[in-house]
């Protein structure tokens, strides 16, 4: 499939418009050698440049081809005709024209909804697929892992849309596996736009090149610094390329130049400020909240120097504010593969670690206070830069389990199952009503300084609810939208690994607690108000979401007898510091 190459900013590119590799594609076979196919833009070349080790992935590839209207335009006043094929046109071909009936796809990333979609639109493909854990760029066990599926699928036409440079990477490495065939496409959002989570660009915006531009009008949030501040950064890497070659590309340069100049002042004069987070007031419309209020609490950890039981009893003693509250309005995720992938897993995380012994309303509960910051202006505006604030310092952590290391513990797996579960539940529109619009809990057993700030507001199991006082409490103070990007994190290192025959019921409450009293290890707390709830398999660690069946009566995880001897055959293996994948070798273990 190599053809001929150009060079171009020091990246060779294949010179094939989207009918050319249309026809290439359609000669493809599930036999086919294996190759991969990028399609660098703008943003890829800012980063090659910055990471030259990243160009050998894309020298790699069979094909190379201009996924950028910009390069093109670059390309063309110094000389050089470089055909456009758009990554999100070319997955629309691929799905469209390309796939045939009884065709294997092997997907990398997307969610398991955007998976179905595809096998409802083609009954006849047989679509395999595997959605890796968040980080892949640091990960490299989950890389592997994910390039070891690639190589294994046998599929005709492998898509990786985990984002990059991690899909050009995980491509590259499943080129060196034996038995890999067929090709890869590195598309990224092309997905999404194959299954409906994001609209395309009108046609007519699409013939004039302005779809990027109504990419960043519908989520400028997300795009306008990626857009118009980070791949303005093309312009020197141009210059100094144009240097190299001579004085005559120098009045090309000086005319592309001269053309995009003006796009880096426009977006230096659009450039958003940065939001503080402990500033609240500042974006609220209504009249009420003009000017600047500022929230004065002490770091969350701070903690009155009370024993549990003195903790218990004058909590206890407090009296909860009979103030007015309404469920949180829906909050419904709306952005693409890779964020909503780090979205889920922060609020996951965020579920077990803090409410994995406080059964399914619980972690309702926790999830509820997560999303009601993301709409407060007083907080971040993503669902990973609420659970993270702070967690890059030993004190002032919004929550503690991200700098106290309570993820070095190896999570009980049908525990992580059901945190993940109410996760998803919650990002797709699930209201927890009791929680009301509150903003911050704590253990009935300890007693923080803020709380005399506060208003006591709740309680669900063992935590106390509360909500700011004044109306920066209000429904009207949750009007932050919600940034669409999510912020890369770092997590703890690996955790421990633990074979299944020593994960006994006492071990897990162990692993689900941290100086947890008895009573908070009932994972399956009765609620006072309707719920549905989650039936779980503990011994199996199967999850049923929202069934009608009575969850079962043991709540710990039971050894297996069964499973003793194949014990070696199925590991618990970490995938991050908090995501564990269990093998299947075994029939019912």
């Amino acid at each position: 499939m190599r053809t001929d190459r150009i060079s171009f900013l020091d990246l060779r590119f294949d010179r094939l418009t989207l009918q050319q590799v249309k026809s290439r594609l359609a000669s493809v076979t599930s036999g086919t050698p294996y190759g991969y196919i990028v399609t660098p833009n703008v943003d890829h070349i800012v980063r090659i440049d910055g990471e030259p080790k990243l160009r050998a992935v894309y020298e790699g590839a069979q094909l190379c081809v201009c996924d950028s209207r910009i390069l093109r335009f670059l390309a063309r006043v110094s000389g050089i005709r470089l055909p456009l094929v758009p990554g999100s046109d070319l997955a629309a071909v691929l799905f469209s024209q390309i796939i045939k009936p009884g065709d294997r796809v092997a997907i990398l990333g997307g969610k398991d909804d955007a998976v179905q979609r595809l096998r409802e639109a083609f009954p006849a493909v047989d679509f395999v697929h595997h959605e890796p854990p968040m980080g892949l760029l640091e990960n490299a066990k989950a890389r592997g892992s994910a390039a070891a599926f690639l190589a294994s699928s046998k599929a005709r036409f492998c898509v990786l849309a985990v984002g990059s440079p991690q899909q050009e990477i995980i491509a590259a490495e499943a080129g060196h596996l034996p038995g890999a065939t067929g090709t890869a496409l590195c598309i990224g959002a092309g997905l999404d736009f194959v299954t409906g989570r994001q609209k395309r660009a009108p046609r007519m915006l699409q013939r004039l090149g302005l779809e990027w531009a109504y990419r960043l009008a519908t989520n400028p949030r997300r795009l306008w610094r990626r857009y118009l501040v980070d791949d303005v950064k093309i312009l020197p890497i141009y210059l100094r390329w144009c240097g190299a070659r001579g004085w005559k590309l120098w009045v090309a340069a000086t005319v592309a130049v001269t053309a995009l100049t003006g796009v880096s002042i426009y977006a230096a004069s659009l450039e958003v400020p940065r939001h503080d987070p402990l500033r609240v007031g500042q974006s609220l419309s209504d009249s009420r909240y003009s000017g600047s209020q500022l929230i004065a609490l002490p770091p969350p950890n701070l903690l009155r120097p009370l024993s549990p039981e003195e903790a218990t009893q004058e909590n206890g003693e407090r009296p909860f504010v009979n103030r007015p509250d309404t469920p949180a309005s829906h909050f419904v995720l709306h952005t693409d593969t890779e964020d909503s992938s780090r979205a889920l897993n922060c609020l996951a995380q965020a579920i077990y670690y803090e409410a994995a012994g406080e059964g399914v309303d619980g972690g309702r509960a926790v999830a509820q206070v997560i999303l009601n910051r993301v709409r407060h202006p007083g907080y971040p505006s993503t669902v990973c830069g609420v659970v993270y604030e702070g967690a890059d310092r030993p004190t002032g952590c919004q929550f503690s389990f991200t700098c106290d290391g309570s993820m070095q513990r190896l999570p009980v797996p049908w525990l992580w199952a059901r945190s993940r579960q109410i996760a998803q539940q919650a990002l797709a529109g699930r209201v927890f009503a009791p929680i009301g619009h509150a903003t911050h809990y704590h253990a009935d057993y300890v007693l923080p300084y803020w709380a005399d700030s506060l208003d006591k507001s709740a309680q669900i199991g063992r935590h106390i609810f509360y909500r700011l006082r004044t109306a920066l409490g209000d429904a009207a103070a949750f009007s932050q939208r919600y940034a669409g990007a999510e912020p890369q994190v770092r997590e703890p290192g690996t955790a421990v690994v633990i074979p299944p025959a020593a994960m006994t019921e006492q071990l897990a409450n162990a692993l689900v607690g941290d100086s947890t009293p008895k009573a908070a290890t009932d994972v399956e707390k009765a609620s006072p108000q309707p719920s549905s709830p989650l039936a779980v398999d503990a011994e199996r660690g199967t999850l049923l979401a929202d069934a009608d069946a009575k969850p079962p009566a043991a709540h710990g995880v039971k050894p297996n007898t069964e499973c003793a001897a194949t014990a070696e055959r199925r590991q618990l293996a970490p995938i991050g510091a908090n995501d564990v994948r269990v093998s299947s070798a075994a029939s019912g273990c």
